[in-house]
């Protein structure tokens, strides 16, 4: 008897120590398990962070070519002069003598603007084609004014005063 009751008791403390080593082997792989998680919401969140990260970098990039254009459209004061060349350059193209008379800045910030007094001056035909090149030009700008006279026969000359957005 004493050997079933030896059997019996070390039955009972293998089987003891195996549901405590049990029990401890489960408490590690749940508490690792918990690190990991924690781990891969970490990461998620990261790799979130990147995601919103290049997609801002990407609208970014687009807003750069975006703004390219967009300031083509607009005259700035160091621009003025190669403005001008270029609205003399369209009327001596479509045979018009353009001379600007006065250029003024007017507003500030966003509401800056560039008024500037125009005279064109040759055929009829050439001075309304040149009035309406400068007034569709690629610039954001708008004929304020136009008076149209004839000065001798087969001469014409017309008054221009434009606004073009300046740029801030």
């Amino acid at each position: 008897m004493k050997s079933s009751l030896l059997h019996l008791t070390t039955a009972a403390l293998v089987c003891a120590a195996a549901l405590i080593g049990y029990r401890v082997w489960y408490e590690t792989v749940v508490s690792r398990s918990l690190v990991a998680a924690s781990i891969r919401e970490v990461m998620d969140a990261e790799g979130a962070e990147r995601g919103a990260a290049t997609a801002v970098n990407t609208t970014l990039e687009e807003l750069v070519g975006v703004e390219a254009v967009a300031e083509k459209y607009f005259v700035s004061e160091r621009e003025a002069p190669a403005f001008i060349s270029d609205i003399e350059r369209r009327g001596r193209a479509l045979g018009a003598q353009v001379a600007v008379s006065s250029v003024a800045k007017t507003g500030t910030g966003p509401d800056a603007q560039l008024a500037l007094a125009i005279s064109v001056r040759g055929g009829f035909d050439e001075v309304l084609r040149t009035v309406g090149a400068i007034e569709y030009a690629p610039y954001g700008l708008s004929v304020s004014t136009l008076l149209l006279t004839q000065e001798t026969r087969g001469v014409w000359r017309a008054e221009v005063r434009i606004v073009v957005t300046a740029a801030p």
